[in-house]
């Protein structure tokens, strides 16, 4: 009796598993492939990579040149010292010209691969 009730424990979980994995989606990489690849202008734009650059400091402007005033990332991503990047870097664009853009709260600890310490 003991043995039957154990193998209709075990057949019910088997019948739970394949009812779920048939639930599942199928996988459609070529639509994954599609839908990546629509997104990598954004992600190599300047306006991304000045921020999420590899090394230890961050770049500006259309040619990605080294960050004026000897910028640097600190330890934590988001500026060393007293260059924190929320010093000159509001949450929104500030108004006129040569201003800085703002951050909108994004983290500056999100480096690309390659740099040392990288969570992206």
């Amino acid at each position: 009796m003991i043995r039957l009730w154990a193998l209709c424990i075990v057949c019910g979980f088997l019948l739970i598993n394949v009812l779920l994995i048939s639930a599942l989606p199928q996988r459609d990489d070529a639509r994954a492939r599609a839908a990546f690849l629509s997104i990598v202008p954004v992600l190599k734009h300047p306006r991304c990579l000045n921020c999420h650059a590899t090394g230890d400091f961050p770049r500006q402007g259309d040619d990605s040149h080294p960050h004026a005033q000897n910028v640097r990332r600190g330890p934590d991503g988001n500026g060393k010292f007293g260059q924190k990047c929320s010093a000159c870097h509001q949450e929104q664009n500030v108004a006129g010209p040569n201003m800085p853009p703002g951050a909108g709260g994004s983290s500056g600890s999100l480096r690309r691969s390659g740099s040392s310490g990288s969570t992206w």
